[in-house]
């Protein structure tokens, strides 16, 4: 299974219930849902720094899934495999 992105995490992460592994985890879940909800009156350049911001900590849950909760998130999988993706660049992967 490929996550490709940030806003792909976040609808993995919540589908699967798996929010409450670690504190990165759920602050990539809470930053994209800030994100969503932005006002379109807001200057772009705000939303697009919420975004890079959103990316970040994304980023930094991929480390601590490779390396703490690999487990959690293949049993989710029916390949039992995933990669993640960040702007079509590979961060990280899991896997049995």
């Amino acid at each position: 299974m490929d996550i490709r992105n940030v806003t792909e995490f976040r609808n993995f992460v919540n589908a699967n219930q798996l929010n409450g592994l670690s504190k990165e985890i759920q602050a990539v879940t809470i930053c994209i849902t800030d994100y969503e909800r932005g006002c379109s009156c807001w200057k772009e350049g705000d939303r697009q720094k919420i975004y890079d911001n959103c990316k970040a900590l994304y980023i930094r849950a991929v480390g601590i899934i490779t390396s703490q909760f690999s487990s959690q998130f293949v049993e989710k999988t029916p390949d039992k495999r995933v990669n993640f993706f960040q702007d079509g660049v590979p961060i990280g992967a899991v896997g049995r």
